[in-house]
This record gives structure tokens, C-alpha cells and sequence, in this order.
């Protein structure tokens, strides 16, 4: 090779059967698809979208390949979840029968697919991008033989919030992510974080090195459209987005809401996620409430348009989450120019800067205070000035910074 020439790129195999597999998109899905899709034509690093057999893994097939391409939701979609996912998560085994009836699937397809097979080759890398905890291919037994190879592998870490905190999941989620997450934090040689929030948890378990990135906030090109389930009349409201589960902390929203309402304030809140799991009193709470269909509206799923059409008209964006290990609702809610009361909890106030209005996530009273404020007048707009980085991110910038983090892993 003449001494100028540019070496020929490493290979580094990404999984994408989950992603392709799941009937909704979350943030996971939407990072898997907008790093795929912006990565940098010139990068040190090319990246192979696969999916694991059970056996082995394969490239993908001319459908898969447009499905993967095919725009997804907004990164604040919340579409319903259906599937086995749903099952997994009330019957005690399903994980486990899910994976052996997927392997036993795939062997009978092998023939079909033999074409596909790709092996790790001297210098290839495996980057653990999307949700690999639901992979056929266990980490805890596939990453210890490739770190025998010689097989450099690096793992985004979304958070690890199961590990410190188990009582907020469910039973089958832990059962998939804690082998996952244990597994990544021993064999992995490079973890790439959202936060600083999260790299610190990944050091504070004894983990990889770590490395940061900050994910896009582009413009979705949806219309807006006021929702049908919104009583038609201009009461001021504020809306909170995400899966109604113990992290998002919605009872603590509900409790500040009924304090306005007692103080007589005329305000609707607006919850935007589908029932998740272990709240099972407060889906009753909310069901039953004598607000439900007037000031309080709950809504499993909407399309982005209407999701779109509440930012942009909310007095405020609520986010009681206990903890995140990013926040997208912050970064939504400012991008549109909604003004944001949010907890302290992990990685919030880093995403949010001083843009934000903040209070602990126990404090009922401090959120009553917080979202009254903003509850008076017109709907404030938060300006351009004063916006975080985060808000004016994008994949472009985010493909590009996590392909010199894998150059350097790769000795580019």
C-alpha cells in the first residue's frame, strides 16, 4: 500500500434485530436508526447492520434493509407496545420461551440464509448500539469468547439505572438487562454514554472506559395537529410524555394537579404514555378520577403530529422522573419553546442547563408552586438565547463524534 493511501476501514458488526423486531419506537429504536443513517461517509469505522440467528450472526436481507432504512417515529412517539415484549412482562418465563422458539425458528431458516453469515475477521468490532439485552446471542456468553478472539467491543450504555435500582422494573426486564449489563461493564473495552450522569454510574460499577456523546435533537417534519382527546376549549395545560411506570414519578404530578385544583386554578394536565408496570394503584387512581376526560386527560398513545401540537402549545413540559439517564421530554419541550419544570434526578440537570426550572422529585409542593407559576397568563416561550447544547444537537454531529470514538478504539 503506498504510504498516502487511506486504509480500508475497520468493520464493526452493529445488531439490529430488535430495532426491526419491535412494533414501536422509543429512543433506543430512534438513536439505532439516526446514527445508522447519519454515519459519516468518511469514518475510520464502517458500520455492519446485522441480526443473530441464535446461531450466528448474518448481514441483513433487501427487506430488512428497508425496514432499518424506513423513517421512523419522533423521538417522542410513544406508540402501543403489544408483542410478545407485553407478555414477557406478566408471564414468569416468557423470556427464556421467547429465546428457545426464536433459535428453534432460525435453525430451520439457516439454509435460506447461508449466504448472509458474516464472522469476526482479524480487526473486526462489535458495537453494542441498539437493546442487545433481548438478543438471542447472550452477552454473557458471547462477549468472554470474542474477548478471547481478540474482539474489541464497544457498548452504548443508555443507562443502568436496573443495577441501582431494581424495584423500579419488572421481573423479566431485570432478568434480560442485569446478565447484560454485568456482562458489558466486565468484558466490554468501551462504554459510550449519553450523560456524565451515566458514565459515572458505568465507573461507579467498575466498568470500561467510557466515553461521551450527545444525541441529535433535529426537526421532525410532521404538521402539527391539535389531538382529538383534547377537550376543545383554551384551558392552559401541561403535559408529561413517557410510559406511566414508578421512575416517571405521574402520581406525584397528579397530587401537585389536585392541590391546584383546590387552590380553584383552571388548568388541565395532560399524561401522553401507555400503562407500564408495578402502578397498578395509580392506573386505578387515574381511571377513576373524577377530573378524567376535563382537567385531566390520559392518553396510551398518540400520533407524532398531536404529540408535536402539545409541545408547542403546553404551558409547560412536566418531567418528575426520579432519575434518567438522559431526559429527551427536556430536550423536546425546549425545542419548541415550551418552558420545562423537571426533577433533579440523574442526568436531568445536565441535559437542561439553566434553561430549566427544577424540584425534587418528592416535593409536592415545590411542583405545585413550579407548575403554577407557568399556569398564569399567556404561555411564556423560552428563547433561542437561552437554550442548552443539547437542544441544538444533531445525529449529524452525534454519527460523527461516536465514529472517532470507535477510531480510537480501533487504533485509527
Amino acid at each position: 500500500m503506498p504510504e498516502d493511501a487511506t486504509p480500508a476501514p475497520v468493520v464493526a458488526l452493529v445488531e439490529v434485530g430488535d430495532t426491526l423486531r419491535v412494533p414501536y419506537v422509543t429512543g433506543i429504536q430512534r438513536t439505532v436508526r439516526e446514527v445508522l443513517r447519519h454515519w459519516p461517509e468518511d469514518a475510520a469505522v464502517r458500520l455492519v447492520p446485522v441480526v443473530h440467528t441464535g446461531r450466528r450472526f448474518r448481514t441483513l436481507t433487501p427487506e430488512e434493509q428497508a425496514a432499518l432504512a424506513a423513517e421512523p417515529g419522533g423521538p417522542d412517539s410513544v406508540a402501543p407496545r403489544g408483542g410478545w415484549r407485553d407478555v414477557a412482562r406478566r408471564v414468569p418465563g416468557a423470556v427464556r420461551a421467547h429465546a428457545l422458539a426464536t433459535k428453534a425458528r432460525h435453525a430451520l431458516a439457516h439454509r435460506r440464509w447461508s449466504e448472509l453469515f458474516v464472522d469476526f475477521e482479524a480487526g473486526t468490532m462489535l458495537f453494542d448500539l441498539e437493546a442487545t439485552w433481548w438478543s438471542p446471542a447472550t452477552r454473557t456468553e458471547l462477549l468472554p469468547g470474542l474477548k478471547a478472539q481478540g474482539v474489541r467491543v464497544a457498548t452504548l450504555v443508555y443507562d443502568l439505572m436496573p443495577l441501582r435500582n431494581p424495584e423500579w422494573f419488572d421481573p423479566e426486564n431485570r432478568a434480560v438487562f442485569v446478565p447484560w449489563a454485568r456482562a458489558q461493564l466486565a468484558h466490554a473495552d468501551l462504554a459510550i454514554c449519553f450523560s456524565r450522569f451515566c458514565a459515572d454510574e458505568v465507573a461507579d460499577h467498575g466498568g470500561p472506559p467510557t466515553a461521551l456523546f450527545v444525541p441529535g435533537a433535529d426537526p421532525t417534519d410532521v404538521v402539527a395537529s391539535r389531538p382529538g382527546a383534547l377537550p376543545d376549549d383554551d384551558l392552559p395545560f401541561v403535559l408529561t410524555v413517557g410510559t406511566v411506570e414508578p421512575r416517571k414519578n405521574v402520581g406525584l404530578l397528579l397530587d401537585a394537579f389536585e392541590r391546584l385544583w383546590a387552590e380553584g386554578r383552571a388548568a388541565r394536565l395532560v399524561v401522553v404514555g401507555r400503562e407500564g408496570w408495578h402502578v397498578e394503584e395509580l392506573v386505578e387512581r387515574l381511571r377513576r378520577h373524577p377530573e378524567l376526560g376535563r382537567r385531566l386527560i390520559w392518553v396510551g398513545w398518540m400520533p407524532d403530529a398531536e404529540v408535536d401540537w402539545l409541545y408547542r402549545h403546553a404551558h409547560a413540559v412536566a418531567v418528575p422522573s426520579r432519575c434518567e439517564g438522559y431526559g429527551l421530554p427536556v430536550v423536546e419541550g425546549l425545542r419548541r419553546g415550551a418552558p420545562v419544570v423537571s426533577s433533579t434526578g440523574g442526568s436531568l440537570p445536565e441535559v437542561g442547563g439553566d434553561a430549566v426550572t427544577y424540584a425534587d422529585p418528592d416535593d409536592v409542593d415545590a411542583w405545585a408552586v413550579a407548575l403554577g407559576s407557568h399556569l398564569r397568563g399567556d404561555r411564556a416561550v423560552v428563547s433561542e438565547d437561552e437554550l442548552p447544547p443539547a437542544v441544538t444537537a444533531t445525529w449529524a454531529g452525534a454519527a460523527r463524534t461516536i465514529a472517532g470514538h470507535l477510531a480510537e478504539l480501533a487504533g485509527r
